[in-house]
C-alpha cells in the first residue's frame, strides 16, 4: 500500500489550511520578491525561456539572493494551489450537499462572500484615488465595475488596482465552470474543458490574456475536482517525481502550462511533514485559516513597506510579513464585527415592524 503511487485518502480540513498557508506565504512573498531589482521575473502569463536560464544560473551559482530569486520566480504558483484546493472544496463540499441549489442562488453566495471581502479595501480606494486626480473616475469607471462584476480578467488589457486582485475575476468565472460543467453531471465536460483550454493555449499568441481567465487555469482546477472526488492522494515518491516533472516542464514553453498542476500535486504531502514541526506547523495553519485576508490586505502593506527594502532587504521581508498577517487578522476582525451589528439592526428592524 506505502508503495502506491496513488492512495485512497481525502484532505482533512487542517491539510487543505495548511497547503492554502504555503500557498498565501509564497505569494505574498513572491509579490514582494518580484520586485526587488535584479531578480529574476516569473514565467507566469507567458513563457521566457531567457528567464528560465536565469533561474539556472542563479541555481547553479548559489549566492545570497538564491532564496529572494526563487521566490520572485516561482512564488506565483501559490495562485495555482489555491486553484487545485478550489476545485477540491467544491467537489468535496457540493457532493455532500443533498439539496439542489439554483444557478442563480449559486452565483450569489460565491459573488457575496469575494464581495465581503474585496469592497470594503477597494471602494475607499477608488475613492481615495478619485480625490487625488479628478481624471481617475472618467478613466477607470469601466475597470471598478468589471472588477466588482469579476469579469476584469476578459479585459485583454486590464487596469488592475492592486495587482494580485485579478484573482477574484479568476476565482469567480472558476466557481460558474463547476456549477454549469460538474455540478449534478459526470466528470466528462469539466475535463473536455480542461483539454480545449490547454490546447487554446498552445495555439493562441494570446497567452497572457488567456491565462488570466479560467482557460489558464482549468487543468489545476479540474485535477484537483477529480482528486477529491476519487478521494486520491499522492505517495511521497509520486510526488518527488511531480516535483521534477516541474521543473523540467518549467524548461520548455509547450509543457510549461503543465506546472501549474504538477506543483500542488507535488506538495499535497508537505503537511504529513509539517505535523512534526510544532509551532512552525501552528504558524503555518494559522496563516491558511486567515489566508483569504492576508491575500486582500498585503498589496496595500507592500506597497507601504516596498521602499525599506532600500535600507535593509531583510527589515523590508520582516516588516512586510508581520503588518501582513497583523493587518488581515484586524481587518478580519473589523468584518466579523461589522457583519454582526448589520445582521443585529436588521434583526431589531424587522422586530419593530411586526
Amino acid at each position: 500500500k506505502d508503495m502506491a503511487l496513488l492512495q485512497k485518502y481525502r484532505m482533512s480540513v487542517n491539510e487543505v489550511f495548511v497547503l492554502k498557508g504555503i500557498a498565501i506565504l509564497l505569494i505574498i512573498l513572491h509579490n514582494f520578491s518580484h520586485r526587488l531589482p535584479g531578480t529574476v521575473q516569473e514565467n507566469q502569463h507567458f513563457f521566457l525561456a531567457e528567464r528560465f536560464d536565469q533561474m539556472v544560473s542563479v541555481l547553479t551559482n548559489g549566492g545570497p539572493n538564491l532564496l529572494i530569486n526563487l521566490l520572485s520566480h516561482y512564488g506565483h504558483y501559490g495562485v495555482a494551489i489555491f486553484v487545485f484546493l478550489c476545485g477540491y472544496g467544491l467537489a468535496i463540499k457540493y457532493t455532500r450537499e443533498t439539496t439542489d441549489i439554483s444557478f442563480a442562488a449559486f452565483s450569489l453566495k460565491h459573488a457575496k462572500k469575494l464581495w465581503l471581502l474585496m469592497l470594503p479595501l477597494l471602494l475607499p480606494h477608488f475613492l481615495f484615488m478619485c480625490i487625488k486626480k479628478a481624471s481617475y473616475f472618467s478613466d477607470h469607471i469601466g475597470d471598478l465595475l468589471m472588477m466588482t462584476t469579476f469579469t476584469s480578467g476578459f479585459n485583454p488589457d486590464p487596469y488592475v488596482f492592486h495587482g494580485p486582485w485579478w484573482f477574484f475575476s479568476l476565482i469567480f468565472q472558476l466557481y460558474i465552470v463547476y456549477y454549469l460543467s460538474v455540478y449534478g453531471r459526470s466528470l466528462k465536460p469539466v475535463i473536455a474543458i480542461s483539454i480545449a483550454s490547454i490546447m487554446a493555449l498552445g495555439m493562441m499568441d494570446g497567452i497572457a490574456y488567456l491565462s488570466r481567465t479560467f482557460v489558464g487555469y482549468m487543468l489545476p482546477f479540474t485535477v484537483g475536482i477529480v482528486f477529491a472526488q476519487k478521494s486520491t492522494y499522492p505517495s511521497y515518491g509520486l510526488a518527488l517525481a511531480m516535483l521534477v516533472l516541474f521543473f523540467v516542464c518549467g524548461s520548455n514553453k509547450y509543457l510549461w502550462p503543465f506546472t501549474f498542476t504538477l506543483l500542488p500535486i507535488a506538495l499535497m504531502p508537505l503537511e504529513r511533514l509539517a505535523r512534526h514541526l510544532g509551532r512552525v506547523y501552528s504558524f503555518i495553519l494559522f496563516i491558511g485559516v486567515n489566508s483569504a485576508y492576508i491575500f486582500i490586505i498585503h498589496p496595500i502593506v507592500r506597497s507601504s513597506t516596498l521602499d525599506l527594502s532600500e535600507t535593509s532587504v531583510l527589515l523590508a521581508y520582516v516588516v512586510y510579513l508581520t503588518a501582513s498577517i497583523a493587518a488581515a487578522y484586524y481587518y478580519k476582525r473589523l468584518l466579523f464585527w461589522a457583519k454582526q451589528k448589520i445582521t443585529q439592526a436588521l434583526a431589531e428592524k424587522k422586530a419593530q415592524r411586526r
